[in-house]
């Protein structure tokens, strides 16, 4: 009976790190999400809120208290672990994705308007819904790369790499593989397409490398703001949706859609694809040269407080090494 328990417990708990495996802690998270969002948006449409406003609830109720507190409790993570910016260098990734983010989108509009492939007319902007498409996308931003970076990419790149001449190939699989993730969470918003799809993907990978090569999310959380920001105040859809704090408006010339993402916005258009490409190549060096060297080897590596636990007597026997 010993034996089997001990059995069942390998499989499900890491025999070193003691705590349970990846595939088991990103259950354990998507569990506690899918829980709490249930009622919260019930609170959110029986209180007739907008939404941005119900958009933000979620956010502060549900999204980013479950994963810090599922880091902190399942994984045993501190927040630098999760790679959430906490140094000067890592600040100063925020600033410079904010800005990148901004201008790609500034020059799909450029571009756009230059070829009559939309027209834009100014409307100028709103206090109220300034503040709203802040607030709203900064926390977009936070939550989204905590999730799909920080802490699914971090997970399987510890399940998948159980040693470390396999550690890389473990970071480019979770790379793609919750890049992969990325583009099926935004399947189900309004005006999809294939090439929607495949650029969000693509985004996906895009707003991930920072965070690979760095060790920490500051440029990935910038990016993912300023984009999704600039689309808003031009008037775009992000990502399918119509979100208030326009400060032009846009208008997109019949037989253009390919171009210019039709009513998906930027990232459904061929432009949106150039955007990402032409990003994904300014940023690495970006990433590379800004990099906190200590912070970006520890990728895809056990938590330190877990990684070397203490041996006596109440130690586990080690089964043969699986991966996290």
């Amino acid at each position: 009976m010993n034996e089997l328990l001990r059995t069942i417990a390998w499989i499900f708990v890491h025999p070193t790190e003691r705590r349970l495996r990846a595939p088991y802690r990103m259950f354990v998270l998507l569990l506690v999400i899918a829980v709490a969002a249930i009622p919260t948006m019930v609170f959110a449409g029986l209180a007739h809120l907008s939404g941005i406003a119900a958009a933000l609830t979620l956010n502060f109720v549900v999204l980013l208290p479950a994963i810090l507190l599922v880091a902190w409790l399942v994984d045993r993570r501190r927040l630098a672990e999760l790679g959430v910016p906490t140094t000067p260098r890592a600040a100063l990734g925020l600033l410079w994705g904010a800005v990148l983010g901004a201008g790609l989108i500034g020059a799909v509009a450029s571009i756009e308007h230059s070829c009559g492939w939309a027209r834009y007319e100014w409307l100028g902007p709103s206090p109220g819904a300034l503040t709203l498409s802040l607030a709203l996308f900064a926390m977009v931003a936070v939550h989204e790369e905590l999730l799909f970076r920080g802490y699914l990419l971090t997970n399987l790149a510890e399940g998948l790499g159980g040693t470390p001449t396999t550690r890389v190939l473990a970071l480019v699989a979770a790379t793609v593989l919750t890049s992969f993730g990325f583009a099926l969470a935004h399947l189900f918003n309004p005006n999809p397409s294939v090439l929607a799809m495949t650029n969000i993907g693509l985004a996906g990978i895009f707003l991930a490398l920072p965070f690979v090569l760095r060790g920490d999310l500051g440029a990935s959380i910038g990016l993912h703001f300023g984009w999704n920001l600039m689309q808003c105040w031009l008037g775009m859809a992000v990502s399918g949706n119509e979100v208030e704090g326009a400060w032009v408006r846009r208008t997109i010339l019949p037989g253009n859609d390919l171009w210019t993402g039709g009513a998906f916005g930027a990232e459904g258009g061929v432009l949106g694809l150039g955007a990402v490409v032409i990003g994904t190549l300014v940023s690495i060096p970006l990433a590379l040269s800004l990099r906190d060297p200590s912070r970006s080897q520890a990728m895809g590596l056990p938590p330190a407080s877990r990684a070397t636990p203490k041996a006596g007597p109440g130690a586990p026997i080690a089964a043969p090494e699986l991966g996290g």
